[in-house]
C-alpha cells in the first residue's frame, strides 16, 4: 500500500487558496500554479499540491536556487478527467523553509489562482473572438469537424480558448452532438469551486461515488435542479433547451442576480412558447430578454429538443458576460 506524505505548512509561508485550471478537456485536468521571485537573491524550496482538508500531498515540485525576477510553473495533471474529483479540495502552497515567504509571491496575472475555471472569473471577450481571423490561428482549427463560418463559432472559440470545453476525440469536437443533465450540472458545480455539501437527496439513480455525484448533491441542495420525481434524477438523460435555460436561471437566482425582465415581450415572438413547461416560463422570458438563447427559427424556440454541445457553448458564453 502506497505511503500517505501529510503536510505541515509552516507559519509564513505563502498558502495559495486553491490551485487554477491552467487547461482541461475529456481527457485530463491540468492545474497549474506560476509564481515570481521579487526579492533579492536566489531561493531554494518546494511548489506542493495537497488537500486542504486531509493536508494529504498529490505532488511535490522542487524550486532549485530561483532568482529575482524568475517565475517558475509547476503543474498537477488528473489523467481521470475533469468529471472526476480525483484531488478533492485541491490547494497549493510554497514552502522555502525559511522563516518568512515575504520574498515569493504570485506573479500579477494569477492574483487570483482558485479552483473555479479561470474562464468565469472574466468577462467573456466576445470583442476578441468576433475579430477572429477564422483561420488556422483560431482555437477550432485542429478539429475537422468544425465550420468556423458557422453560427457557433463564437460560443465554440470561446469555450475551447476558456478551457471550459475541448474535443471529444482525436480533431473531433462534435459540436452538434447533446449534452447530458449531469453534464450540465457539473460544469456549473465546477464554475462555483466544486462545493461538498451535506445533503441527503433521494435520488436512486445517483450513486455515491460516480463522477457527477457531488454536483448533483450541490445543485439539488440548493434548488439549481430538480429530478423528474424525488427518486429520478435522470444523469444520463439529454438535457434540453427548456431544462438548460432553467438550470441557468435558477443559479443565477443562486446567485443573486437580479432576474426581472420588465416590460420586454420578446418570448411572444415566438409561436411555440406555448410549448414551454409551465417551470421553465420564468427561466425563458429572462433568457430571452438577456439574449442568453435564441430561436432556433425567427419563430421557434424548440423548448423540448436537447440542447447540443455548440449551443451549450454559446449559451454559457452569453451567460458569462453578464455575471463578469
Amino acid at each position: 500500500m502506497q505511503s500517505t506524505t501529510v503536510l505541515d505548512i509552516p507559519e509564513g509561508d505563502l498558502v495559495i487558496t486553491d490551485a487554477d485550471y491552467a487547461y482541461r478537456n475529456l481527457s485530463h485536468d491540468r492545474y497549474r500554479v506560476t509564481a515570481t521571485m521579487a526579492g533579492p537573491g536566489q531561493k531554494s524550496g518546494t511548489i506542493v499540491f495537497y488537500n486542504t482538508e486531509t493536508k494529504e500531498v498529490y505532488k511535490s515540485v522542487p524550486l532549485e536556487n530561483v532568482k529575482s525576477g524568475q517565475t517558475v510553473t509547476a503543474e498537477l495533471i488528473n489523467e481521470k478527467g475533469y468529471l472526476s474529483s480525483v484531488y478533492s479540495h485541491l490547494g497549493a502552497a510554497i514552502l522555502t523553509g525559511e522563516e518568512s515567504i515575504d520574498t515569493i509571491q504570485p506573479s500579477p496575472d494569477d492574483q487570483e489562482v482558485k479552483l473555479i475555471p479561470k474562464w468565469f472569473m472574466t468577462s467573456s471577450n466576445e470583442s476578441d473572438v468576433n475579430s477572429c481571423p477564422r483561420d488556422d490561428r483560431c482555437p477550432m482549427a485542429p478539429f475537422t469537424d468544425v465550420d468556423s463560418q458557422a453560427w457557433y463559432h463564437n460560443g465554440v472559440h470561446w469555450a475551447i480558448e476558456k478551457g471550459i470545453m475541448d474535443g471529444t476525440g482525436e480533431k473531433v469536437f462534435e459540436p452538434m452532438n447533446s449534452s447530458s443533465r449531469a453534464m450540465m450540472v457539473t460544469i456549473l458545480w465546477r464554475m462555483e469551486g466544486s462545493p461538498v455539501v451535506d445533503y441527503n437527496f433521494s435520488f436512486k439513480d445517483v450513486a455515491d461515488g460516480q463522477w457527477y455525484s457531488d454536483a448533483v448533491r450541490w445543485a439539488a441542495a440548493n434548488g439549481i435542479v430538480n429530478g423528474y420525481s424525488e427518486e429520478i434524477f435522470a444523469p444520463e438523460d439529454l438535457v434540453t433547451r427548456e431544462q438548460i435555460v432553467t438550470i441557468l436561471y435558477r443559479y443565477a437566482l443562486f446567485k443573486g442576480m437580479d432576474v426581472n425582465v420588465g416590460e420586454n415581450l420578446q418570448l411572444n415572438d415566438f409561436t411555440d412558447a406555448g410549448e414551454i413547461a409551465e417551470w421553465a416560463v420564468d427561466a425563458f422570458w429572462w433568457a430571452v430578454d438577456l439574449g442568453i438563447i435564441q430561436g432556433m427559427t425567427n419563430t421557434t424556440l424548440s423548448p423540448k429538443s436537447s440542447a447540443v454541445r455548440a449551443q451549450v457553448a454559446t449559451m454559457l458564453m452569453r451567460y458569462s458576460s453578464i455575471v463578469a
